[in-house]
């Protein structure tokens, strides 16, 4: 092993690895010099020059899908904080126009979007990133952080895969619920029409 591999090594966390690594494919400024596995880490050494290539990017995703991943370490693995990016809303489950009317003015507005799945309906309010969050990925008052927060699982989540995966339905515009709100209501314009007197 390389010295200059060793000094690293003595010096990086795991999340501190990762967040590096990371941090620097996100940017898009350095290219991936090298990449080395040891004990089930990638250690990166980097070197500042241009724009990271597409196939040093896939070797090492490659490089990283031979982590054997662990609720332990699954968190300091996870790029970006996946479930500290947006918050969700349990909602009541909407059955009449008007409520459909409700979500379509609300999902009209930035970073609203709803789902259906096996819980519910909810509200999700996106690019809503929690303030707490460190440089490196961490949570800044993990001590004392909300209750919601320690209930919190990631046995199952965006690490895994994408939610939407998971939704019985998704609405991320007025349009798609819109078309939605057409299908199930075949009389959907016709209260537009008496509102117009006709």
């Amino acid at each position: 092993m390389c010295a200059r591999l060793q000094a690293a090594l003595s010096k990086l966390t795991v999340g501190m690895l990762q967040w590096r690594f990371d941090a620097l494919l996100q940017a898009g400024t350095h290219r991936l010099n090298a990449t080395y596995i040891v004990a089930g880490l990638i250690l990166c050494d980097i070197v500042p020059e241009g724009i990271l290539m597409a196939n040093k990017k896939k070797k090492a995703a490659k490089a990283m899908k031979a982590i054997k991943v662990t609720p332990e370490n699954k968190c300091s693995l996870c790029t970006g904080t996946k479930c500290c990016q947006y918050i969700t809303l349990h909602i009541d489950t909407p059955r009449s126009m008007s409520d459909f009317d409700t979500l379509l003015w609300q999902v009209s507005h930035r970073n609203i979007q709803f789902y259906k799945d096996a819980d519910g309906w909810f509200m999700l309010v996106v690019e809503a990133a929690c303030e707490h969050i460190t440089e490196t990925g961490q949570c800044g008052i993990y001590e004392i952080r909300p209750m919601i927060c320690r209930g919190y699982s990631n046995d199952e989540c965006e690490f895994d895969s994408s939610a939407e995966e998971g939704f019985d339905l998704f609405f991320d515009s007025h349009q798609a619920l819109d078309d939605y709100c057409r299908k199930r209501y075949k009389k959907w314009d016709k209260r537009f029409k008496k509102l117009a007197g006709k």
